[in-house]
């Protein structure tokens, strides 16, 4: 059975360390408004994740471990951190849902990133709303240079 798992806002204001029971059958994490200026090292246990809510915290960096223990991940969101770049191993994820980098600082974006499709822009012969998992939305307003 898949698990969902949300840590969100209250509930990891504890002091205690997070450690994740049945980690094999969790498949979607939500850590958004955490106040994260890192990721817990045991994040890397949770082997079958596919997608992660990173929102609202203040990371400024993303540790490889995301691509060498969770390469099923296929839908991240990022937004509303404090990240200024993107690592080059970022690049090895192949989202297939979605990518949520929206309100960072990113004045860069790496040319990987084209092969995904905006979010908002439907591929010839659909309508907004309509798209089918798996459709490489790309959410990342981009900041003017200024």
């Amino acid at each position: 059975m898949e698990k969902v798992l949300d840590i969100s806002l209250s509930l990891c204001a504890s002091a205690r360390p997070v450690t994740f029971a049945s980690a094999a059958e969790i498949v979607s994490l939500s850590l958004w408004d955490c106040g994260l200026t890192s990721l817990p090292e045991t994040i890397g246990t949770l082997v079958n994740l596919t997608e992660l809510d990173l929102s609202y915290n203040q990371l400024d960096a993303l540790p490889v471990m995301l691509a060498t223990q969770l390469p099923r991940l296929n839908m991240m969101h990022i937004s509303h951190n404090q990240l200024s770049s993107l690592p080059p191993w970022f690049s090895r994820f192949q989202f297939s849902d979605v990518l949520n980098l929206s309100h960072n600082n990113l004045l860069f974006l790496p040319d990987w990133l084209q092969t995904l499709q905006p979010a908002g822009q439907c591929p010839p012969g659909s309508r907004p709303g309509s798209e089918p998992r798996g459709a490489n939305r790309l959410e990342i307003p981009v900041r003017q240079a200024g």
